[in-house]
This record gives structure tokens, sequence and C-alpha cells, in this order.
């Protein structure tokens, strides 16, 4: 009777056990893993995948495996009523987190419906969804940033032909130029933000292993150190050059790594010669291993300066992926990968 009371026990968990959502590790945050309303857990899986880029009030990944492939995607904010665009909406099914239908529109040129912070799933496409209103800002943000460049008297006009050119081809494929919009938003962007943005694989000087491709990083890349060999006395290091182009009375630093617990109390970062902290624990994480440490800050001056990250002697291993790195004088907030967004006058 005891044995047949446990089977039938064990039956009933089976029975109860809650439905899951999956997403790939490489778009561990935006996703997380947490219990979602319905009884659905949201949970990593090693299927194929990666985070979307569809705008500063959104996030999305792709999710790839044999058991289904699909695309989800939520807003970062107040739920509204978006209007999501794709090449073809022939085969488009929008479901919500727990697989129930979801209310949508057909309308011209996309699919209405409404989004809030829980994750929706679309399937039957290959599209990256591109919400209406995220073009729409990012264009504004574009305008922004040539008008402030031609008051600069930046040579700009190459960048906003790429850009027109680009939103052009925008109802032919809404994801491919989309992308190619932010291309040449984040060329201006980088000839006109206060902040500096590196990434990890442009070191150039670095003893580390090599680059690796990690679809999880920033420009898909890292700079990656993984050996059994004890360095010399000035241990694994990378340098970076960078300018800051006006006196800046503190920039905040920030360094985006893989990097172990056993290692990280033998990582130093110093700017000039001059060291920042390393703090015990990173910020925020995302993908595999990968997070944020924020180093401190320093003032600095108009002028050229070297950054240099060391693994040193003492490290019981040598493994570390850098990711990338950001100077800045503007509040930060971590999210994933994500370059930070520069519009003037904001």
């Amino acid at each position: 009777m005891k044995a047949m009371a446990t089977e039938a026990a064990t039956s009933d968990i089976a029975t109860r056990s809650p439905t899951a959502m999956f997403y790939p590790e490489n778009a561990r945050f935006p996703a997380t893993t947490m219990k979602l309303p319905g009884g659905v857990w949201w949970l990593p899986t090693p299927a194929g995948g990666n985070r979307l880029e569809v705008g500063p009030d959104y996030e999305a990944y792709r999710h790839d495996a044999p058991y289904g492939d699909f695309i989800s995607i939520w807003r970062r904010g107040v739920p509204r009523t978006v209007k999501l665009r794709f090449s073809d909406n022939a085969n488009v099914v929008i479901k919500r987190h727990d697989g129930q239908p979801l209310e949508t529109k057909l309308v011209k040129g996309g699919i209405e419906l409404i989004l809030d912070t829980l994750p929706v799933i679309i399937e039957g496409t290959d599209d990256i969804p591109l919400p209406q209103d995220s073009v729409d800002t990012t264009r504004a943000d574009f305008k922004a940033l040539i008008e402030e460049g031609l008051r600069q008297g930046l040579q700009v006009g190459n960048t906003q032909f790429m850009f027109e050119d680009a939103y052009r081809s925008f109802e032919r494929n809404p994801g491919a130029a989309y992308q190619k919009m932010l291309e040449a938003q984040r060329e201006v962007e980088a000839k006109l933000a206060p902040f500096v943005w590196l990434e990890g694989e442009s070191s150039p000087q670095a003893n580390f292993s090599e680059v690796v491709n990690d679809s999880a990083a920033s420009a898909e890349r890292a700079l990656s150190l993984d050996t059994h060999i004890t360095p010399g006395p000035e241990g694994y290091f990378a340098k970076y050059k960078f300018r800051v182009r006006h006196d800046q009375a503190t920039m905040d630093f920030w360094l985006a790594a893989d990097l172990p617990p056993a290692v990280r109390p033998h990582v130093s970062v110093d700017v000039n010669g001059t060291a920042l902290s390393f703090p015990k624990d990173a910020q925020s994480g995302y993908g595999r291993g990968f997070g944020w440490y924020n180093l401190g800050k320093l003032s600095l001056r108009d002028g050229e300066y070297t950054l240099t990250i060391r693994l040193l002697q003492t490290s019981p291993e040598f493994k570390a992926s850098v990711d990338a790195l950001l100077m800045t004088p503007l509040a930060f907030r971590p999210a994933g990968p994500r370059i930070p967004r520069y519009v003037p006058g904001f």
C-alpha cells in the first residue's frame, strides 16, 4: 500500500509540474530565471539563440532548438499598444508566455497588439519583429545627432547617406534595415558622445590567448585568456588606448568581463599607472558568465590615456574574457552588452 501511495504521489507531482518557457543562455539578461504568471517558469537552456536589438524600450531574443524555434519580445516599461513590423505577416503567430492566444490585429504594414513586461512568443517567421515606435525613436535620435555633428563641424554626410539608404529598404526587410540604421547611428554617437566605449577584442597590445567568437558578447566577440602557463612578473595583460575630448570632472569606469570568482582578487586595472578599484562581484550579469564591474571614478583632462587590465602571476588559474570597457561621465545602468544611448540635449 505504501509503495502504491508513493507511486500515486509521484504521478500527481508530475501532472502538477508547471510548464516552462525557455531562453538561450546567450540571452541571460535581458531574460532571467523566474516564475511568470500562470505557473510558467522562465528557464535557461543551452539551445541556440541570442538577444536581439529592437529599440531602447524593448527586449527580445531568438530561441533555436529542435523542440521549437521562436522569438520573444517584451517592453521594458509601461504597457502600450505596439505595431510590430514584419516583411511578411502571413504565417506569424503570436502567443502569450503560457502558450495561450493573444489578441492581435492585422494593420497596414504590421501586427498590432498590447505589449507589457511579460514576454510573448512569436512563431512562423524568421524576421526580427520591429516595434514601429523604436524605428521612429531611432530616426529622431539620429536627426538630433546629425544636427549636433553639423553644428560642431563634423563630416557626417556619408553616415547620413548610409542611414537613409537603410531606411529606404525598411519595408522590404525591417529587421536588416534597422540593424544598418543602428550601425550608422553608433558611428555618429562615437564622435559626439561624452563617453568612451571600447570592445575587449580591440586591444592593440595584449598577451591573452586569442579573440573568440561569443554571440552573448558585444559585437559577438571577446578577448579570451585560457591557459595553464604561469606568466612572467608582469602577468597577463591587455592594454587599451582611449581619448578624452574635454576635461571631465569625473569619469566612471566599467569593465564587462567573464572572470571566475577565484580570479577576481588577482585582477588589477590602471589608467596611466593610476590604479582603479576592483570589486569582488559584478553589479549585473549577462550571457553565460559575463558581468559588469564598476571600477570607480577618475578625474581626467583632455588627452590620450592607456588603460591596462592585468591578471597577476598570483592567480590560481588563468582564465578571463574581456568583452567591453566603458568610461563615462553620465549615469550608467548596465543592460547586457548594450551600448548606452546618447541623444544631444537629453
